[in-house]
């Protein structure tokens, strides 16, 4: 039997919690994305209601589909002024 090469990929904030399940876990092409879950602690801190194809998450999705794509790197803060770290 051949070994699954599915996986999922997960960001988490303050409200909500977002996966996507890709095809090829170890080349993360998010072109085979197979699947997404939403879930708004918010309103369902038990995660028992998927809201990734609710319209009004749509804005959500995006965005955190665009910060997990971006991956860790992605997300730090960017520094505009050196200086006071020494760097030129």
């Amino acid at each position: 039997m051949g070994s699954l090469r599915h996986g999922a990929f997960s960001i988490r904030t303050e409200r909500y919690r977002y996966t996507e399940w890709v095809k090829n876990k170890r080349k993360k092409k998010w072109g085979n994305v197979l699947g997404r879950e939403l879930y708004d602690h918010t309103t369902d801190p038990g995660e028992n209601r998927n809201c990734a194809d609710d319209q009004e998450y749509e804005q959500v999705v995006a965005e955190l589909s665009q910060i997990l794509h971006d991956g860790w790197r992605g997300a730090l803060p960017q520094i505009h002024d050196t200086s006071a770290y020494g760097v030129d």
